[in-house]
């Protein structure tokens, strides 16, 4: 289930991946331990696959 995001998001794209950009920067800067740092990556890791799954989507239907 996903949480419920911060609302209202920016319409703009450009400025919702660089608020993106910028809450994973804070994000890491507050770290401190080593087990924090893993378990951010490991949920980051997982949005960022879900990302790369969503685009490689996207590119084999503009491909046909």
């Amino acid at each position: 289930m996903r949480q419920q995001l911060v609302q209202p998001l920016p319409e703009d794209i450009t400025t919702r991946i660089k608020l993106v950009r910028d809450i994973v920067i804070d994000l890491t800067d507050s770290l401190n331990t080593q087990k924090d740092c893993w378990d951010a990556w490991k949920k980051l890791n997982k949005s960022l696959s879900y990302l790369s799954a969503k685009h490689t989507m996207l590119e084999v239907q503009e491909q046909e």
